[in-house]
Formats: C-alpha cells, sequence, structure tokens
C-alpha cells in the first residue's frame, strides 16, 4: 500500500534532562542525541517540571509561529525543537546550576528552572528564525536589533499563549515567571519593554545611557541598546506620548506582522538602527 503523509505542519519536539550532573568529559558538550530523550513529542508528561515547561512552551511557541505567519518551526521547513535542561557544563559552583539559557543554533539549553518562563523560551528559539531570516550578526547595532526581536516575539508569545502570568502588571517585562535561583536570590524580570530605564537600557539612540559603537563588552551593547528597538514595539503596540510625539497603538498583530515581515523580508546580516527604522 502506498502512504502519503499530507501533514502540512507538525511539531517535533524532544527534550532531554542532565539533571544538574556536571559535564565529566571535560568538553562542556550540550547535545541532546535521541539515546538521552525523556519526552517526545506526543509522550507521557515528565515527573520533572522543567522538562515539562520546555516541552509545552516550546510547543507555544511553534504554535505561534505557525498560526500568525504560517511558520512550520524555526527553519521553516519543520526543524525539530531539542532542548536540555538543567545543564551544568562543569562541578565549578559559579557554574552549576547553570543561570542562563541559550539556542546554539540547534538545539534549546537551559540551566535549572530557566524553562519556567515562555518569554524567555520563545526569546531564544526565536534567535533561531532570526538566524534563518535576516541573520542579524551578533554584535553593535545588528546585535541589539536581533536581541529585541527576540525580546518583541518572547513578549508577544507570552502575552497571547494563555500560559504563564499575564497579569496586568507584569505586560512588557521579560522573564518575570523566572524563579529564585538556587541561592534563594530571585531573577524574575530582566527587562521592561515599556521603561527600558527601569532596568538601565536606553528608550531612543540619543539617550545618555545608549552605548556608542566603540563599546565592546556585551559584543558591543547587545543586551543594552536592545531597549530602543524595545520601546519603539511597546509603543507601536500600546501607543503613548514619547519624546514630543503620541503614537496611536496599532495592537499586537499588527505591530508582530510588522516586525516579522521586517525580520524575515527587509533585514540584513548588518543591518543597523537607521535600516530598521527605514524598514
Amino acid at each position: 500500500m502506498l502512504h502519503f503523509n499530507q501533514v502540512a505542519y507538525d511539531k517535533k519536539r524532544s527534550i532531554c534532562d542532565d539533571n544538574n550532573v556536571p559535564d565529566t568529559d571535560g568538553d562542556e558538550t550540550n547535545n541532546c542525541p535521541p539515546s538521552k530523550y525523556v519526552r517526545i513529542e506526543n509522550g507521557p508528561v515528565s515527573a520533572v517540571q522543567d522538562v515539562d515547561l520546555a516541552y509545552d512552551y516550546s510547543g507555544a511557541t511553534y504554535d505561534y509561529y505557525k498560526s500568525n505567519f504560517k511558520r512550520d518551526s524555526i527553519d521553516n521547513k519543520g526543524m525539530p525543537l531539542i532542548s536540555l535542561v538543567r545543564y551544568c557544563p562543569d562541578s565549578d559552583p559559579k557554574n552549576c546550576p547553570f543561570q542562563n539559557a541559550f539556542w546554539d543554533g540547534q538545539q534549546m539549553t537551559y540551566g535549572d528552572s530557566f524553562a519556567s518562563a515562555d518569554d524567555v523560551v520563545g526569546h531564544e528559539l526565536t534567535h533561531g528564525v532570526t538566524e534563518h531570516t535576516s541573520g542579524l550578526f551578533y554584535y553593535f547595532q545588528a546585535g541589539a536589533i536581533n536581541e529585541s526581536m527576540s525580546d518583541i516575539f518572547g513578549e508577544l508569545i507570552d502575552l497571547t499563549d494563555q500560559q504563564g502570568n499575564d497579569a496586568a502588571n507584569v505586560r512588557w517585562l521579560m522573564g518575570e515567571d523566572l524563579p529564585y535561583d538556587s541561592s534563594q536570590t530571585p531573577n524574575g524580570a530582566i527587562r521592561n519593554m515599556a521603561d527600558p530605564h527601569a532596568f538601565s537600557q536606553p528608550d531612543r539612540m540619543t539617550d545618555t545611557i545608549y552605548e556608542p559603537d566603540n563599546y565592546f563588552q556585551d559584543n558591543g551593547g547587545v543586551h543594552t541598546n536592545s531597549g530602543v528597538s524595545n520601546k519603539a514595539a511597546f509603543l507601536m503596540a500600546d501607543g503613548g506620548s514619547f519624546n514630543g510625539y503620541t503614537i496611536r497603538g496599532l495592537g499586537l498583530d499588527k505591530m508582530g506582522q510588522i516586525y516579522y515581515r521586517t525580520n524575515t523580508a527587509f533585514l540584513t546580516s548588518g543591518s543597523d538602527y537607521q535600516d530598521l527604522g527605514d524598514d
């Protein structure tokens, strides 16, 4: 019998769990091969919260891009969404539990509890979308726009997926669902897109705290100068008064469509803020 699989879109999620066990071979690999999968697509729920949240939130990210842009996963070709949780690079107490999350081009890697925020998951996976579209360099203005794209779509996913904390007082906060870390230091929100100054980010390029293009820390200030585009996205969606102007908000959907179109059709790897404004 001849069988054709006519499913146009299909999530393919796989999760591995390092259980905070340090890497023993010294190469600091973060691979998640099939032999280590602890949850797969349509598989049973795990007993580990990080596993299940990585599964749920990567699915929410896939669903957002599919329903809004008909995008089939990160690369628009059905790329499997692979996640490694409770990653631990080595036995150094400064590194384990690992206090971060990152996209490496092939998979998502989360330190303990860092899969617990849907905007963080959406943020990191959007780095993959940018990698497969505009290819924005990760330094200086291009890197700041790259970071902002991830913040914008991470927050759009957060605000529309009906998961996590969606209270009005955390709207436009990035990472508000991150819990206490192992030292009982609260992580929580790391950026405020409506008010970048709240986390020492500039809200315009003429801001006194904007990092100049000769700044050589943090890849040229990518996590700082992203506040410029974040503020623009907030104003585009919700409106408000800023810098002597009154802006009428377009809503989340239209703002998302504009930024997605810009990232996928107009920006190139070396684009700067002038290009973003023009496009």
